[in-house]
């Protein structure tokens, strides 16, 4: 009975140390895994590797990512299970095993009054170790579909880490590309300093030719101020000779007016006299003799003759005739005085004539002499109106030629404009590209540093590629190796088994022999 105890101890610490060591292969499969899934300080920079036997190298972004986008895949929460379960079974293994002790004890003490115990004790026994291996099975197998969904996930974010890494590549090629181009804009842009160049010369030809014009323009403007200020001043000349020259008519037409009126009244008296004379001729009835009466007429309306006075040149001679009547030498005597007196006044109306046909003579004159001025004026007045027509079409085309040279001044003020503009357009445009290309020049530094920095992880990720490369290797052989030592250990298992079951059968056998014993012995004691 003791060599059954002893040898059911022994099955029992064998068993514990196989469990033991399924423990300790459970937790290096446990940290190969938590290796394998996150494992952030392999892998530096961006980088992409297809190895030849399907795996993907990812970056650290990628494990994170990894890390963050599949918590259903939480590794360390299905470790941390996975360790509270096992925990549990060896907590049960061993309270399994204190089980088994105290059946050890209690056979030692009593092993006949405790069989029942014993059997119900080692079913329990048997019942633990086979959910422990239910359970060791069951975790197999969940740390298989964890590391076959792990696969999975990775396998998917490198595609999808492989789909962005050749959309940024096509970007890096459409950039390259688009910098070239401005690169040749740029070895064009002499064409652009040629262009302003002679856009130069072309704007110094035009304001040489405007200041050429203005100059003209200038010299045009002051002959038309002087001719100006002639035509003032002929326009003033004529406005005085015109107010002189009819000054000088209505001061001719007064004296001709006044004339005329005093000529009237002589002509009146004479005619009076003349009625006289012929009444006093008819009432007398008196024969004249030896007495002649000379009348001369001047026709003062065409001409007037100055002659010297002749006193007593044509005067009335009257000669005495003596009547034998002292009535008619009364008569005679008072005609003769009438005549007389006639005469002397007929002298006094000569001299006032002559007066009068000299002053006549002197404004006949004067009003040649006005005439002739304003003859002379009127054929100034017609060369001043012919000059004024002349300075006005001079005036007029001097104004179309300002007119068109204001018109060509605004052409070019235009052109000048629109050519300071295209200057600055120019210049804006020559600023653009100068900082286009110190920023072309920058991204290509830029891009030059970026190709190194990626030849450099480029060589550092193909070391690395070929360290994980063996690396997978060396985990592979480990995996086969584990797996073969997990197939060794399940035929050793179910070996443990089979032994175990016989061992009971024994043990049962045993147990059975011994109570038969013990009933034998009471039996023989009875």
């Amino acid at each position: 009975m003791a060599a059954n105890c002893e040898g059911l101890s022994s099955e029992n610490t064998a068993l514990r140390v196989e469990c033991e060591a399924q423990e300790a292969e459970i937790a290096q499969l446990r940290n190969f895994l938590q290796f394998s899934v996150t494992k952030p300080d392999i892998y530096p920079g961006q980088q992409r590797v297809t190895l030849s036997k399907g795996l993907n190298v990812f970056p650290e972004k990628a494990w994170q990512q990894l890390s963050t986008d599949t918590p259903h895949v939480d590794d360390a929460v299905v470790i941390s299970a996975l360790e509270g379960q096992l925990n549990e079974k060896n907590r049960q293994l061993n309270a399994c095993l204190k089980e088994i002790a105290e059946l050890k004890s209690y056979l030692k003490e009593d092993a006949s009054g405790r069989t029942n115990t014993q059997d119900e004790n080692t079913s329990h026994l048997l019942s633990q170790i086979s959910f422990l291996h239910n359970e060791v099975e069951r975790l197999e197998q969940q740390v298989a579909t964890v590391r076959a969904d792990s696969t999975r996930e990775a396998h998917t974010l490198a595609i999808e880490f492989n789909e962005k890494l050749d959309q940024k590549e096509k970007e890096s090629r459409a950039t390259t590309e688009k910098l070239r181009a401005r690169k040749k804009r740029n070895v064009d842009g002499e064409d652009l300093l040629v262009r302003c160049k002679t856009l130069e010369n072309q704007l110094a030809i035009a304001l040489s030719e405007k200041n050429s014009l203005l100059v003209e323009k200038n010299e045009h403007c002051t002959t038309i101020r002087k001719l100006e200020a002639a035509l003032k001043e002929r326009k003033y000349e004529f406005l005085e000779v015109q107010k002189m020259a009819s000054n000088e008519c209505v001061a001719s037409g007064i004296q001709i007016k006044s004339l005329q009126e005093v000529i009237q009244v002589l002509s009146d008296e004479r005619s009076a006299l003349q009625k006289q004379l012929v009444q006093l001729r008819g009432e007398l009835n008196v024969e004249k003799l030896h007495a002649e009466i000379q009348v001369g007429k001047n026709l003062l309306t065409a001409s007037t003759q100055m002659e010297p006075l002749q006193v007593a040149e044509k005067e009335c001679q009257v000669n005495s005739v003596l009547f034998t009547a002292e009535f008619e030498a009364q008569s005679v005597q008072s005609l003769k005085h009438m005549l007389e007196l006639k005469c002397t006044e007929c002298d006094d109306l000569r001299v006032r004539l002559d007066a009068l046909s000299s002053a006549h003579r002197e404004t006949l004159s004067a009003l040649e002499i006005t005439k002739k001025s304003l003859e002379e004026e009127i054929e100034g007045r017609k060369f001043l109106s012919d000059d004024a027509e002349k300075l006005s079409l001079q005036v007029r085309s001097l104004q179309q030629k300002c007119s068109q040279q204001a018109l060509s001044e605004r052409e070019l003020q235009a052109r000048i404009n629109q050519m300071e503009e295209q200057k600055r357009q120019l210049r804006l445009n020559f600023t653009s590209i100068e900082r286009d290309k110190g920023v072309l020049e920058e991204r290509l530094q830029q891009n030059e540093k970026d190709m190194e920095q990626l030849l450099a992880n480029k060589n550092y990720c193909n070391q690395q590629v070929g360290q994980l490369a063996h690396e997978n290797e060396r985990l592979l052989a480990e995996v086969q190796r584990l797996h073969q030592r997990e197939v060794q250990l399940t035929y050793s298992l179910k070996a443990k088994d089979g032994e175990l079951r016989e061992i009971l059968s024994a043990y049962q056998n045993a147990v059975k022999e011994a109570e038969s014993q013990v009933e034998a012995q009471t039996i023989h004691r009875t």
